[in-house]
């Protein structure tokens, strides 16, 4: 090959930024120093380098693109544009010579080194294309050592067949994309984001080589990185990886990708040898993103497990848990299966209902004494809520699937059957609330399948529906057995509450359905819950204790921002 200068203009004609192809390619490793590993084929001597490779199944014409020592445009402005006609076969390595010629000969060499003062290797896409960031990899001094490579490695495993691959379970437990107080970083001091996997298996569990990601893998993003040598994690045990684009390890692991604001999908995924199997992934979206909430799976039970579900209680390290309602008191209820619980007209008195056959509304006080009964000879009744406007009562009959509307002398008005599939009987209505802004009536079915139905009853039957949100909470389909139950119209917050007697968790909803925060609440057999905000309490009540009890309102009510509800 002739000699010729590394160019450092665009090689390339005026072209759209759209035009430009995203190609897989990336830092593969790089080494700043050497007495002896490798020699320059046309210089002889043994400089620094940096090998890229191309995971795509065909070759790449990288011509144009860009690579730095140090982050692009800074101050030290070590970068160099690769010359036209620059190709990386498929599955393969090139190799670029940090010495200083900054010439083309038998190989490439930049007109800039490699500072063993630390850096940021850098590979970027044309500056016809805005030069996006296709690849980094951050070094210290502390990482400079004659002839010690640094950056993504398979570790030796290139031989290694697929089949040879044991998919240990390994899974996502929680992320955080955004802090300012959590956790800080213990290498640099920053609050980044952050990615814990867990470990299920009795024995320790070498990852080495597996890839994490803040988006697909494979996407235009290029988001991800490949766990270090010696990556183990204990029996049961956490591994932190900090998602802060500084590709290192030091007393944490630090990955070159970042997680974006904007969502994605935290995954994990095997070896390249072993043709990145997909281990697990979590998608979340930019409504998902608040500062110090995390995303987590939770499990409320061995068979109500992997709920995936913000934490305003981050735990990174540890096991998940949801953060604990305080309990300020509790009193007795003289009501046979006492279910559903709604704050009257006045907000001095609550409504409730027994859900035995034959049974009564009931009035009652903050101390859960009778006020008034209303006999009215109810079936199942599960839910009551008070509209906010006729001062009616809107029942939910659980089994005939039915909302009976009353006056507060406990005669009916009229019904509205609710038109929701059901494998059992019991396993119908449950809470209904009132939204006091449209009049609307939020009902929630209890399980199989498990929804929030937001209905109109001033239409016509068929387009009283105004939705139906299935209440998956991102489980896995053998968690469709959790039953919800209460249901509560935050006014203040324009917001849902709801309560599940099996998960023993108050949940706070937008009105699309979408969990926004969840809170142990620990007592069993909850049924109902209603909040006083000028006492600042969450009132729940459990049927087989015959109890109300009084918990404090969480202040400030840390939780997801909401969507806006369906038109």
């Amino acid at each position: 090959m002739s000699c010729s200068n590394v160019v450092s203009e665009d090689i390339e004609e005026i072209k759209d930024p759209e035009d430009f192809i995203p190609y897989h390619i990336s830092i593969d490793r790089f080494m700043v120093k050497q007495n002896e590993t490798k020699q320059d084929p046309d210089f002889g001597n043994y400089s620094g380098w940096i090998k890229l490779y191309n995971h795509e199944d065909d070759a790449v014409d990288i011509g144009g693109w860009i690579v730095s020592g140090q982050p692009f445009k800074s101050e030290a402005n070590g970068w160099d544009t690769l010359p036209k006609g620059t190709l990386i076969s498929p599955k393969s390595h090139l190799r670029i010579w940090t010495n200083g010629e900054g010439v083309v000969r038998n190989s490439i060499h930049t007109s800039f080194t490699l500072s063993e003062e630390g850096g940021q290797i850098g590979l970027y896409g044309p500056r016809w294309a805005d030069t996006p960031v296709m690849d980094t990899i951050s070094y210290s001094s502390e990482d400079v050592a004659a002839d010690i490579a640094f950056g993504r490695f398979i570790f030796g495993d290139e031989n290694r067949e697929p089949q040879d691959f044991i998919p240990h379970r390994v899974t996502i437990n929680e992320f955080m994309v955004k802090q300012s107080q959590t956790l800080k970083d213990p290498d640099f001091g920053d609050y980044s984001g952050w990615i814990e996997l867990y470990n299920h298996d009795d024995g320790a569990v070498d990852i080495s080589g597996w890839i994490v990601s803040g988006q697909p893998l494979g996407s235009e993003s290029n988001q991800w990185g490949v766990l270090p040598r010696g990556t183990v994690i204990a029996p049961e045990g956490y591994l932190l990886i900090w998602a802060d684009g500084i590709n290192m390890v030091k007393e944490g692991i630090h990955t070159s990708l970042t997680l974006s604001e904007e969502g994605g999908q935290i995954g994990l995924y095997g070896p390249q040898w072993a043709h990145t199997p997909v281990m697990d992934t979590i998608s979340y979206s930019s409504e998902d993103v608040v500062a110090d909430i995390s995303i987590g799976r939770f499990s409320f039970r061995a068979d109500h497990r992997d709920f995936i579900l913000p934490m305003n209680n981050p735990t990174p390290g540890e096991p998940n848990r949801l953060r604990r309602l305080e309990l300020l008191g509790s009193h007795e209820l003289a009501i046979e299966d006492p279910s559903g619980l709604d704050v009257d007209h006045t907000g001095n008195y609550f409504w409730t209902v027994s859900d035995m056959p034959g049974g009564s509304i009931y009035k009652i006080d903050r101390e859960g004494s009778i006020v008034l009964e209303l006999q009215v000879d109810g079936h199942d009744m599960e839910g009551i809520s008070q509209h906010p406007h006729n001062r009616n009562l809107y029942v939910a009959e659980e089994r005939l699937r039915t909302i009976v509307v009353y006056d507060t002398l406990g005669t009916e008005i009229e019904r509205f059957k609710v038109d929701v599939e059901f494998q059992r009987l019991n396993d119908g209505l449950e809470g209904i609330t009132i939204n006091p802004f449209t009049g609307n009536v939020f009902v929630v079915n209890k399980r199989l399948p498990r929804a929030l139905i937001e209905l109109d009853l001033s239409r016509e039957e068929e387009s009283r529906e105004r939705l139906y949100a299935p209440m998956n909470l991102g489980a896995h389909k053998d968690s469709a057995g959790l039953s919800l139950a209460g249901l509560f119209f935050d006014s203040d917050k324009e917001v849902l509450w709801m309560i599940s007697d099996e998960a023993r968790a108050v949940f706070v909803l937008d009105l699309t359905g979408r969990p926004l925060a969840v809170f142990d609440a620990f007592k069993r057999d909850l049924e109902a819950i209603a909040l006083l905000r000028e006492d600042e309490k969450i009132y729940l009540v459990s049927d087989r204790l015959h109890t109300l009890f009084a918990f404090r309102l969480p202040s400030p009510l840390k939780m997801l921002s909401p969507r806006s509800s369906v038109d």
